[in-house]
């Protein structure tokens, strides 16, 4: 049996031997700290998450500890996000798998906590703390000072992303309030510097200018964001992004839809799944984007081909309207042309 070497300090630590890599193995499964990965069947997945953080070769962009993990195979060991951490017991005392020291909270994770003690906070100076709100917000901070623990180091799961620019409070309260013009100033001309157009409001979640577009139902600017290169699928602290968040509610369908448009993505991650997702829209009446999310081109900007009976339309963009089953082909409009002309 082979195996990578992992990437940790070789002044400290000699490499280690297949054979200890195992007993490593064995020993975690035994104990318990078999990791769930939803692609494995029940009895590898464990030893082949361990076999691979253990032999990761990437360059590390988070620590644990003195041993060293990309972000990405760090993350399927442990989650960023706390309420991945909450729906699996067995992640919220994983430590690092060489040394079996604790792994520092991720930022996701103080972010989250930031924002629910600055609720409570506001709850209490408005004497609300009897409302179910306040007993949530409550409980979560408790959990999550459990989960942070002492510490006063975080991990970095950018994978190496540049870091965005924190959103100055007058801007993300101009997005909330449907001031587009002081947002765009904020933003400056085209082209528009990524870090500044995925810039994250620190107070809330890290929530992004596109979520605030979102969850306040501004059409408009969500657009604009969009057209100007905005990111559709901006992760918030808690783990979601904007469409995962409204996809069961029919209230924001014209928001789901031009996400979709512009290329945003359900996938299955830590805290629920695609068809979970789906089946809440469909028990919340939302069938209309359900039968969008079921189909793989549902709601996305695409281009004409291989329509020979139509030989003009080859080559045009559209907008798929919806999923035909039963002629497994696809309504779709046009751009540029009325609805009522949709084929």
């Amino acid at each position: 049996m082979s195996f990578v070497q992992p990437i940790f300090d070789l002044r400290e630590s000699p490499p280690l031997s297949s054979s200890l890599l195992s007993l490593i193995i064995s020993w975690a499964q035994e104990n318990k700290y078999t990791p769930h990965v939803a692609n494995y069947g029940a009895i590898t997945k464990g030893r082949r998450r361990m076999r691979h953080l253990l032999g990761c070769t990437h360059k590390s962009s988070c620590i644990a500890s003195s041993h060293k993990f990309c972000s990405e195979c760090l993350d399927g060991w442990r989650s960023r996000y706390s309420s991945a951490i909450k729906s699996k017991d067995d992640q919220l005392d994983r430590k690092c798998p060489l040394c079996r020291e604790n792994i520092p909270p991720s930022k996701e994770m103080i972010a989250e906590l930031k924002f629910w003690r600055l609720r409570k906070h506001q709850l209490e100076a408005e004497s609300d703390v009897y409302s179910e709100e306040y007993m949530f917000a409550k409980s979560t901070i408790e959990r999550l000072e459990r989960e942070i623990g002492d510490w006063t180091e975080t991990i970095d799961y950018s994978k190496g992303d540049i870091e965005c620019l924190v959103l100055p409070t007058e801007v993300w309260k101009a997005a909330l309030a449907n001031d587009i013009q002081k947002v765009l100033n904020w933003l400056g001309p085209p082209p528009i510097d990524k870090r500044r157009i995925n810039g994250r409001n620190t107070d809330f979640l890290n929530y992004a200018l596109v979520s605030h577009a979102v969850m306040g139902k501004r059409y408009d600017l969500l657009s604009i964001l969009l057209q100007l290169g905005a990111d559709a699928d901006p992760i918030s602290a808690h783990g979601h992004s904007p469409l995962e968040m409204i996809a069961a509610d029919p209230e924001y369908n014209a928001q789901a839809r031009l996400l979709l448009e512009w290329g945003a993505e359900i996938s299955d991650g830590d805290m629920i799944s695609r068809d979970n997702i789906i089946q809440n829209a469909v028990e919340k009446g939302n069938t209309k984007l359900a039968n969008l999310l079921k189909s793989e081109f549902g709601g996305r900007r695409c281009e004409i081909i291989n329509l020979s009976k139509y030989p003009d339309l080859i080559g045009k963009t559209c907008v798929v309207e919806k999923y035909l089953p039963d002629k497994d082909r696809y309504k779709v409009i046009f751009e540029t042309t009325p609805r009522q002309n949709s084929r």
